[in-house]
């Protein structure tokens, strides 16, 4: 009986964290505007767009859409749709372009950490594939430790 007891409480706090992963990732998708990519140029615009339309969705490792991404996925996705090839791989992304500082972003400039990639969608803002609990995520810049941005475009 004790097995069962554990097995039925572990299958609760699964159910219960896979419920909370969930709500983070519709409040990520509720709290996404529409992107204002009338100043922009095309390429830019349908990068940023891609991202944009793109929160809210799961995260998988290796994943390139179009319903699950890992962070370098979803920055070639975006950049496919725009017509560009990148390297699915953020070390490689971040050799992939000039290299400039967060502050100097513009929309569909790849942001860069050790290990981790993202588009800045403008605003102070960021569209990334996070990891397995949030997905692809809306957030500010400050949300995450962006070492640098790299300009592709």
């Amino acid at each position: 009986q004790a097995a069962a007891d554990a097995a039925a409480a572990a299958a609760d706090r699964a159910e219960a964290e896979e419920a909370a992963a969930a709500e983070e990732r519709q409040t990520s998708t509720s709290s996404a505007p529409a992107a204002d990519t009338s100043n922009l140029s095309g390429a830019r615009s349908t990068i940023v767009n891609y991202a944009m339309n793109h929160v809210g969705c799961s995260y998988s490792w290796a994943a390139q859409g179009p319903n699950a991404f890992d962070c370098s996925g979803l920055v070639c996705a975006a950049y496919a749709a725009a017509g560009i090839g990148v390297p699915h791989q953020s070390g490689r992304l971040h050799n992939s372009g000039t290299i400039i500082s967060v502050s100097e972003a513009q929309p569909g400039d790849v942001l860069w950490m050790p290990g981790h990639v993202g588009i800045y969608v403008g605003g102070g803002m960021a569209v990334d594939a996070r990891n397995y609990s949030s997905g692809v995520v809306y957030g500010p810049l400050s949300s995450n430790g962006w070492s640098c941005a790299v300009r592709i475009i």
